[in-house]
Formats: structure tokens, sequence, C-alpha cells
């Protein structure tokens, strides 16, 4: 049986270890969902004070606005014990949304169960993922999006007109004499011609049009 002293030791060595952990962490009640502990790290990446946060039910801070959401999640954590979304967006105080990766364990402290979430910020690893994605759907030339994604988009908008009988409008447009211009004025200056036009196709174009590159010119 574990001493007095081995008890305060390790009791210590956790609130060490909360206190300096780089991820967010929230403990909750288990039965009533209510904040009991929040760490710096949390406090500093929401913008809350520890006063706004703890005593207060999980649904009832601002990062999870959601409230339905949240108390579904939390009776599927009583129930199930775990849970975890990947990819969860949350409200700081001064209203940025930070993406997170959240993670919920349920354990025993005694006698008493207790909820412990672990947040993790995910906001720059989800930008180089966008930025990754972004680049395989974009002409590197032009920065209109490519033929592949052309491809799937007007197969995907015809379907859907199709559906809701819509009108779909397509144009398609060249560049006359391209080539002719390539060769008189070189490769550099036809790229720079095919840049212009990207940018005035982009700057022209609605919100909900969809420029794209289909071909060489």
């Amino acid at each position: 049986m574990a001493s007095v002293q081995e008890i305060k030791t390790s009791e210590l060595r956790y609130r060490r270890l909360f206190e300096a952990a780089q991820d967010g962490i929230l403990l909750l009640d288990a039965t009533t969902g209510a904040i009991t502990d929040v760490n710096p790290f949390l406090i500093r990446m929401l913008g809350y004070s520890r006063e706004e946060l703890v005593q207060r039910k999980l649904w009832e801070v601002g990062a999870f606005r959601d409230v339905k959401a949240s108390q579904e999640a939390f009776a599927a954590l009583q129930e199930d014990e775990y849970i975890r979304y990947e990819d969860l967006p949350l409200r700081a105080k001064d209203g940025r949304l930070i993406d997170v990766e959240f993670v919920s364990n349920v354990y025993w402290v005694g006698n008493e169960k207790v909820i412990q979430c672990n947040i993790r910020d995910i906001s720059e690893r989800k930008q180089a993922q966008d930025a990754l994605l972004e680049q395989s759907v974009r002409d590197h030339l032009t920065g209109l999006f490519n033929r592949r994604y052309m491809e799937e988009t007007l197969e995907r908008e015809l379907l859907r007109a199709t559906r809701k009988g819509l009108l779909l409008g397509i144009i398609m447009l060249d560049v006359d004499d391209l080539k002719h211009f390539n060769d008189n004025w070189g490769h550099a200056a036809g790229d720079e011609a095919l840049r212009q036009l990207g940018s005035l196709l982009l700057n022209q174009v609605r919100g909900e049009d969809i420029a794209c590159r289909y071909g060489g010119d």
C-alpha cells in the first residue's frame, strides 16, 4: 500500500505535468459535465480566464457553442468512456476558430469518476494540408483550377443541375495565335500572357463561378 508521502509525490508529479503540458487539458466532473480544472496552455489557447472555465458545464463555454452536439458527445462519453475528434473547430474568446484534435477518456480517481480531455492545436498542420490540397487542384502557371478539378466538378455540377432542374452555363475561350506569339517573343513572354489572363479571370468571375485551365492556351 502506498505511503502518504508516495501519494503526495505522485500528485505533485502529475500536477507539474498538467501545468507544463504543451497541449490543452480539461478535467470534467463525469456526472455533471462541469469543468473542474484547466491547464495554463488551454487558457492561453482559447483566451478565457480560469474563472470563466472552472465550474461551468462544457457546453456553457463559448468555445463549445454547439450546445446540443456537446451534450450528445458528453452522453456518448459517459457510455463509451472514450471519444475522439480528429478535426474539431473551437472558437476562442476573441472570435478566432482554432482547429484542434480532441480526445476524451474516463478514468477513476479513488471512488470518483473523472473525464480528461486532451486538446491539441492542429491549426498549422491543417493549414499545411489545405495548402497541399490547393496545389493539387490549381494550375501552377495561371492560378486557375486545373483540368482534373474541372472534369470532377463539371460532372458533379451537371448531376446537381439535372436533379434540381437548374441551368448551367459553360464558357470556353482560348488565346489567339499563342504559338505564333511564343515563336516570336519566346515562351517566357507567352507564359506571362497566360498568367495575366488567369489573373484577369480570377478577378472578374463571381464567387460561385469556377475558372479552370483546360488545355495549353
